[in-house]
């Protein structure tokens, strides 16, 4: 049995919880979050945070990832190279020659990375739309559809397509559920949740200056 359950709390035993405590807390998750927040700067994720995800965000993100990955098969190129000389001077002629050399690089890099980028963007809207249709059809038929908007909120939310103005509307229309909103913002979260408020109510106020 534990001594703390009977008041004792002698400088060993508190010496005990705090080292306890210390290795409980997430350190790992700490590293993994760190991890997180890097990929999502450097595959420009972060930008969807404040915009949505539509073709000039794709062509956008498409362009940083393809110049950032060029840039390191050139440094791989120049530090194990035929001629390569390890050295924290690198010499501008060499990094010139080896990008003239290999500048189509990185159109296909850039093809690849679009291509990418789009395909997940459009597997995204077509889900999206599919799900609204399906409630849609259910609500039609009088079931009740509650569970399934507050899924579509989510997803919308979560895939970054809830700043489109069509969904943006859609949205705004179910804030007057309270179940349904209620639903969201319990799978969500707070933080989340008042973000996405935040967002539909931006838009209902430019609706109505509009």
């Amino acid at each position: 049995m534990d001594h703390a359950d009977h008041g004792v709390h002698g400088p060993g035993i508190q010496k005990a919880k705090l080292l306890k405590t210390r290795m409980e807390q997430p350190i790992g998750g700490n590293v993994m979050r760190i991890v997180r927040t890097a990929f999502s700067i450097i595959t420009g994720e972060a930008v969807l945070k404040c915009v949505a995800n539509g073709g000039a965000v794709v062509l956008a993100r498409s362009i940083i990832v393809a110049i950032e990955l060029f840039a390191m098969a050139l440094m791989l190129l120049y530090f194990t190279g035929h001629n390569a000389v390890i050295s924290f001077r690198p010499e501008p002629s060499i990094i010139r020659g080896i990008i003239h050399k290999h500048i189509n690089w990185l159109g296909a890099i850039w093809g690849a990375c679009y291509l990418s980028f789009y395909s997940r963007y459009s597997s995204q809207w077509i889900y999206l739309a599919d799900l609204y249709n399906k409630i849609m059809r259910a609500e039609a038929e009088k079931l009740n559809v509650d569970m399934w908007w507050a899924a579509f909120v989510e997803d919308a939310w979560t895939l970054h397509l809830a700043r489109k103005p069509m969904f943006c509307h859609c949205i705004s229309t179910l804030r007057k559920r309270g179940k349904v909103m209620g639903l969201v913002r319990t799978s969500l979260g707070d933080k989340e949740y008042g973000r996405l408020i935040y967002v539909i109510r931006n838009f209902e106020r430019a609706r109505a200056l509009a």
